[in-house]
This record gives C-alpha cells, structure tokens and sequence, in this order.
C-alpha cells in the first residue's frame, strides 16, 4: 500500500499482495537450492552474469568469448560470492515485503495504529522500488550487449579515468533502421531513454516495451535470448505487483527522493554477510569443477556447507536482517504475536519513516578484492525455470538428470532464445501504467492485459502426459535421499498426516509450509485448487494437484488427511519413515519461512 492509502486498503486484499510477495521469495530460494544440485545450473548463471558485466565484453564484438574469463580463480571467485549474495539478497527482499504485509493486515484502520501503517508502507515503497530500479538496469544492460541494432549505438567512455568502464552513445551512431511496430525498436528506445533523467520519456518507454513484448510473446516466442526473455517476464511481474500496491509511477521519483549518498542503488554492495563463507572455501576444488562440469560432488559439499554457515549467520545477532539493514522477523511469530492480543500496542520503530529508508543502503568501502565488480549492482538477474531440456543436457555432456534448458543454452550460446516459460509462473493481469499526461510519441501504449499462462496442449500432447501419468502412479520414482531432513514444524505436519495413531489438530496453510519446505511450488489451479509441483531435481515431473477444504480455517479433518496421505503415498512413496528432524539447524530459517 502506499502511505496514504494503506489506511483503507482491506485486510484481504493485502493478504493477497502477501501471497504473491511470499511466492516470489520462494522463487529465489529455490534458485539458490538449484545450485545444490547441478554444476552446470551453476556455471550457466555465472557465464550469464559475465555476459551482464559490461567491463568484460567488448561492444560490437560479432562473437562473444567469456570462456577465457573463467581461467581467472578471482573473476571465479568474485562472481561465485556475487550470485550467491544477490540470490540471497532478492530473497530476503521479497520475504520482507511478505512480512510487512502481515503486519498490515492485522493491524485495524484506527488511527491508533495509522504511524505504524504509514510507517510499514513506506518500507515496502523502498523495497519495491530498489526491485525494480535495479531490473531496468539490468534489462537495459542486456540489451545493450545482446540486441546487435543497440550495441551499435554505444561505445565506451575512459576519457577520464580508464579503471572505470562507462557506456555512452556514439557521437556519429549508425542509427539502425528499425520498424516503430517491431520489438526491436521497443527494446533500443528503452535502452537508449533509462536513466536519461526525463520521467516523461522514461515512463512512455516503459509501456511501449511492456505492451510490444505482451503482444509478441502472444503470438509467438519472441526472438531475444533466453536471459533478456527471462528479465522482461520478472520485471512485467514486479511491475504488476506494484500496481496492486497502490504506487502510481514506481521508481521514476527514485533519484529525487533520495540525496545522492543515500540512494537504493546497491543492495547487494552491502552484502558482506557470506564474504567470509566464500572467501573460505576450497577454490582450488571448486574452478576445476567450473571447467569440466563433471563433478557435481564438490559443489554439492560446498553448497552443503554454505548452507549451513549461512543459517548460522543467521542467528538472532546477525543474519540477512543485516543485509537489508532493516528488522526482518519470522513471518509466524509476528502472525502469533498480532493474533494472541490484537488490542496491544503497537511496537515501538524507527523514529521517522525516512530513517527507515535510508537505513537501506548504508554502503560499506568495497574491499580491494571487490573493486573491479562492486560497480555492477544487481546486474546479474537472472531468472532460472526448473524445466528439463534433454536435448541440451546432451550437449553440456553433464550427468546431471534435470537441467535447465535455458541455462544450458546459456552455457553454449548467449544469443539462444528462450523456448517456454517459467513453471512457477501463475496467471496475473497488468492495467496500464501509462499516465494520461503523458503524450502519445511512441505508437502505442501499453493497455494490454499480461498473461503468463502457458499455451493449451493440443489432443496429442494430451494422450502422451496421460500415459506418462499413468506410468508415474503406477511405479513412484525414487527423487529423495531418505531420510528427508526437515525442520521441526514440517516433521510435525507430515506425522499427523501419515501416522494415523498421532493425536493434533493441523491447518490446511500448516500442509502448504510443510510442502513448501520442501521446495514445492505452489501455484492456483482450476476451480480453487492448489497445483504442487516437485523440485526441479526430481525426475518425477507429474504434480500433485489438491483441492483445499472449504473450511480451512476451522482445521482439516481425517477425511482430508486420509485423502493427502493416499495420493503422497501412491505418487512419491512415502510414508511416516521418510522424513526426520534436520539436525543442528532445529527450525531455523534464514529467508524468515517458518
């Protein structure tokens, strides 16, 4: 909600608007637990942040060669902390938001509580704003260094200090001649308008690229790399979150709104919170592995003990709080606490909003070793699906089961297009951003609505997932180490599904944690139902699709237990052995997901 409106907003509408928040945060976690489990996902998004760094790529270069980047163990090194700490850092950002959203809904529109909603909503502007500043960054880099009629119109400018790298445009550019209708103009204005200082022009861009990729990607697959698809779906999706919010023109009053020294621009600068993790491990066993993409065993070990250090940092002194700079609390005990006493008072914050704020981005001095990329801020967007392409998997020569198609056309070609969309995607429409000010310079403004459902199997598709289907229930593929190692609240939830002699009462949303621990997306179904889709490492790819009771809030009765306890059974074989109590970690989470 913006400040002013958050006062009126319902409590159920920002209930939704916490959902969706929740759900982006999964998102990123989950593309932290994809390094765990392939060395090629991996290389994949540090050869595709490579490809965002401006500095190391030549421009107007016809082909580009980053493979000789990765013989360097600290451009390895640099890039390994980076992808880490971004993941992290986006994570956490969105798991705020999703935590201020509670804190909204709970509290009445009494003017008792109207400063701490003022002062909620102010904190969600920032978060929202520092997501999107820095994706149309991102995306203008991209285009910058993947679209060949933009990269012509640049050039680099060390004319007065040659250790920074600037893009500036040509002094006698050759303009390309480009239709006004096609994508490709879409994406050189918005390039060449970012950042130029004028609202005006600046919003006009963005509507005129959004709507031009709707209507592209409606007809058929737009002909852009996969990591330029990826970024434009992400950023179309924060777009429309903030639209739901309330803000009017997010991000175009940023750089007013702050002093020069105290602007959102570099969330993942502050990030020191895994340096000492990463500046620990092995790298002698780690860019080997970079290079012959064979030996997944390594990254397993050291993800395995990044994992670990990071729930440490954790704690209740450090943790990824400290990486925003803000108080992140677990999202069930600010939920327990507002529901045990609704009349209390408010807890007591920051003396102003604008502290709160600024509090944000209270940069640190780059450490010598991070001077040559401290520059690049969130840069490295990179959006992963959890789609197996066998055809590529092939061609990395991998042994990895499940890989993402789009990172391993990543790996072999920057210039691949993307072939599908991201599963975890759920249906969302955007109005339009347009403000009615603004004149009309560009041939159309974005009014469409955006839709991020995949196309409509055809019968034979049809046919061919349903014997696959029967295949999968009939002989349940193993996908999981047994045991299964999960907190304490997820071990509670499935005894009291699959042991019939335990005694408790259990919430439908207590079930939809559980599975989301164990990193299930959860996406809306048809008719009120809940899609589960498996984790990307599986090789059982059918998902398990649930209808929630209609009083969910009241618990769930036997019945309901019996029903989920036969189809987990029947689909992933399990039973009330496979799962036991993480040890050391006891509940701890560190992205505030209890």
């Amino acid at each position: 909600m913006s400040p002013i409106s958050c006062l009126h907003a319902s409590p159920r509408h920002i209930r939704h608007l916490q959902r969706l928040a929740e759900s982006e945060g999964h998102y990123y976690h989950r593309q932290a637990v994809l390094h765990q489990t392939s060395s090629a996902v991996l290389v994949g998004k540090l050869q595709a942040e490579a490809l965002n760094r401006p500095e190391l790529i030549p421009l107007g270069a016809e082909v580009i060669r980053i493979d000789d980047y990765f013989k360097d163990k600290c451009f390895v090194a640099n890039l390994l902390r980076y992808t880490i700490v971004n993941t992290l850092s986006r994570a956490a950002l969105w798991q705020t938001v999703a935590v201020y959203m509670e804190d909204l809904a709970v509290l009445d529109n009494s003017v008792y509580h109207a400063a701490e909603k003022v002062h909620l909503a102010t904190c969600i502007e920032g978060l929202l704003n520092t997501a999107i500043y820095h994706l149309e960054k991102s995306i203008q880099k991209t285009i910058i260094l993947t679209v060949d009629s933009a990269r012509d119109l640049f050039e680099r400018n060390q004319d007065e200090d040659p250790a920074v790298s600037q893009l500036r445009l040509r002094s006698d550019p050759n303009k390309p001649n480009l239709d006004t209708s096609s994508l490709d103009y879409a994406l050189v204005a918005f390039a060449l308008l970012f950042g130029s200082g004028d609202a005006q022009e600046e919003h006009q861009a963005r509507n005129y690229l959004a709507r031009n990729f709707m209507e592209s990607k409606s007809d058929s697959m737009p002909k852009i790399n996969g990591l330029l698809f990826q970024l434009l779906t992400r950023w179309l999706r924060v777009l429309d979150f903030s639209r739901k919010t309330g803000f009017t023109r997010v991000g175009l009053d940023l750089i007013a709104r702050l002093p020069h020294n105290q602007r959102i621009t570099s969330l993942d600068e502050n990030n020191r919170l895994l340096q000492k993790v990463v500046d620990n491990t092995p790298l002698e066993s780690i860019v080997p592995t970079l290079g012959s993409l064979k030996d997944t065993a390594t990254f397993k070990r050291v993800w395995n003990a990044l994992d670990v250090a990071a729930c440490r940092f954790g704690s209740k002194n450090s943790g990824i709080e400290n990486i925003l700079g803000i108080e992140l609390r677990c999202t069930s005990s600010v939920s327990r606490q507002r529901h045990t006493d609704k009349r209390s008072s408010p807890q007591t914050r920051k003396p102003s909003d604008n502290f709160a704020i600024q509090n944000l981005d209270k940069l640190t001095s780059p450490s010598p070793v991070d001077a040559s990329i401290c520059g690049v801020s969130l840069s490295g967007e990179i959006v992963l699906s959890e789609r197996s392409d066998t055809k590529a998997a092939e061609a990395t020569h991998t042994n990895v089961t499940d890989v993402d198609s789009e990172s391993n056309a990543i790996v072999t070609s920057p210039f691949h297009s993307a072939s599908r969309l991201e599963t975890h995607e759920v249906s969302s429409t955007a109005e339009d951003f347009t403000d009615d000010k603004c004149k009309d310079s560009f041939p159309g403004l974005f009014v469409g609505a955006i839709s991020f459902g995949e196309p409509l199997p055809t019968k034979k598709q049809r046919k061919k997932t349903s014997k696959s289907k029967k295949l999968s229930t009939s002989k349940p593929v193993p996908q999981w180490t047994y045991p299964i190692y999960v907190k304490r609240k997820t071990l509670a939830t499935f005894e009291l599904i699959f042991d019939s002699e335990v005694q408790g009462t259990m919430e439908y949303k207590d079930f939809e944690r559980a599975m989301a621990d164990l990193d299930f997306l959860i996406e809306p179904g048809g008719k009120g139902s809940k899609i589960f889709r498996p984790p990307g490492a599986s090789t059982n790819k059918q998902p398990f699709i649930c209808d929630p009771p209609h009083h969910a809030k009241l618990g769930i009765d036997n019945t309901f237990r019996l029903r989920i306890r036969s189809d987990l059974k029947k689909m992933y074989g399990w039973s009330k052995y496979s799962f036991a109590l993480k040890p050391g970690r006891d509940a701890v989470d560190y992205f505030g997901i209890d």
